[in-house]
């Protein structure tokens, strides 16, 4: 009886565990979109209307293929698809030997930026995009 009683417990403590965390996870991904939000708001506007607009803004040609895919989907301001990356990459000289070449690295680089958790997967036009961790803007904004 004890036992069974100690089961039951545990399981409703796991239970409403699972429900406190769910709401941490949704209260730290809107504090993510705040900083987010507050750190546009205190940029200091271009002028080159075009530079704004582009997620190449500030890409140096000499960075490697996965921290170029990490600078436009971190600059984007909207979540990109992965053919959108490939767009702006091959926009910006990155090239494989084709666009499908291309477009496969792109996906390979993605599957190691979701793992790391530094990006997430959104549906964007009932297709996957992908856009910046609302915790990896939390430890950029933190410093960690």
């Amino acid at each position: 009886m004890d036992t069974k009683r100690a089961l039951d417990e545990a399981q409703k403590e796991l239970r409403e565990l699972a429900v406190k965390r769910a709401e941490i996870d949704r209260r730290i991904a809107g504090l993510g979109q705040i900083i987010q939000g507050l750190k546009t708001l205190g940029e200091t506007p271009e002028t080159d209307a075009e530079a704004i607009a582009s997620p190449l803004s500030g890409l140096e040609s000499s960075q490697g293929f996965t921290d170029a895919v990490r600078h436009i989907i971190r600059n984007s301001s909207v979540p990109l698809s992965a053919m959108e990356i490939r767009d702006e990459l091959e926009g910006a000289g990155y090239s494989g030997q084709t666009p499908k070449h291309t477009l496969i690295s792109v996906y390979t680089v993605i599957g190691r930026l979701k793992n790391k958790k530094e990006i997430v997967e959104v549906m964007k036009s009932g297709k996957p995009a992908y856009r910046i961790s609302p915790m990896q803007i939390i430890a950029e904004a933190l410093g960690i």
